[in-house]
């Protein structure tokens, strides 16, 4: 029994590897972009209500 490589099997393991390391970028980005979102909400939420009229609605 000797061993075999396979080209394809290497080649589609190259490109999975690829795949997660794009996603695993995608999901920290989107953590950041998540977190200063939920830093923006909790900003405005903690300031003072105003009055439509003095936003010139």
């Amino acid at each position: 029994m000797t061993f075999k490589p396979y080209p394809w099997l290497t080649f589609f393991s190259f490109l999975a590897f690829a795949a997660l390391l794009t996603m695993g970028s995608w999901q920290v980005q989107r953590y950041e972009w998540k977190k200063a979102l939920i830093e923006q909400i909790e900003t405005h939420a903690k300031t003072a209500p105003q009055w439509l009229e003095s936003l010139g609605i």
